[in-house]
């Protein structure tokens, strides 16, 4: 069984395919972070990560919160890994990741597990427009079959890579199944909770409290239909923003109770 030197970690983009198209999953929330691969060997743990950076709404606070959702990919579900140095790179990958670059193509045997804060709801609200797009785009990814993650290409990560592809082809790893508690238990130390992304309604009109319609569902609303939206804002690249408008909301609220009073009392 392979053994990492040092744990990898860098900037990604993923890949997969959606109704005969190609999809790429290359912004988070905000743009200008990125996604991140990891890898995981801590014994009995062995996992492939990648981390998404969002912004999400709280369940009891209004302000919009910085964050990312775990995408974790365990080995014993990986039927075949492949990796190979392109000399070809896919417009959207470039865009994102310096040459050359690394695709390691995962065939899966079951969905991959997505995760969250321990302080969003187990079916997260977005907190901008393209925080839902994301949401979209990691509710196929975890139901995908197969998937590519495409890295900056390092000789090392490369060798380290290839030594955990040639475990999983002797079938290392295999038995080494872990259920979706025992998944909770170790991310629950690090602030994060399993989220069943697959069981969000795709009706609008049958959305509940605390569930989100995609963005899309909401761009494209069926005729007879009357959606209630709130007044559209000009959105921007940080949560901050979000937090100092509830805050200024919040003071002048304030402010009209105090004046109300006072003119009680002088009446």
């Amino acid at each position: 069984m392979s053994q990492l030197d040092t744990q990898i970690s860098t900037a990604a983009v993923i890949g997969w395919q959606s109704l005969e198209n190609q999809n790429f999953l290359t912004d988070p929330d905000p743009k200008q972070k990125t996604l991140t691969f990891n890898t995981r060997f801590e014994k009995p743990f062995f996992l492939f990560e990648i981390r998404v950076p969002i912004c999400l709404k709280p369940i009891e606070r209004r302000v919009l919160t910085n964050s990312f959702l775990i995408l974790s990919i365990q080995l014993s579900t990986i039927e075949t890994f492949a990796l190979e140095v392109l000399s070809t790179i896919p417009e959207p990958v470039e865009r994102k990741l310096n040459s050359p670059v690394l695709r390691l193509d995962f065939k899966l045997s079951d969905n991959i597990t997505t995760l969250i804060p321990l302080y969003t709801s187990e079916q997260p609200k977005q907190g901008r427009t393209h925080s839902g797009v994301i949401l979209d785009s990691v509710l196929q990814i975890s139901q995908a079959t197969s998937i590519s993650v495409y890295i900056n290409h390092n000789a090392s990560y490369e060798a380290q890579l290839n030594s955990i592809r040639n475990s999983l082809s002797k079938g290392y790893y295999q038995s080494i199944l872990k259920s979706q508690f025992d998944l909770q238990r170790l991310y629950q130390g690090e602030g994060a909770k399993i989220a069943y992304l697959h069981t969000r309604s795709k009706e609008v009109s049958g959305t509940q409290p605390d569930q989100l319609p995609s963005y899309h569902d909401l761009q494209s609303p069926s005729s007879g239909r009357l959606i209630q939206l709130k007044r559209p804002r000009v959105e921007h690249d940080e949560c901050k923003d979000d937090m100092i408008s509830s805050l200024v909301e919040a003071v002048k609220a304030m402010q009209e109770k105090i004046a109300s009073y006072e003119i009680q009392q002088n009446t």
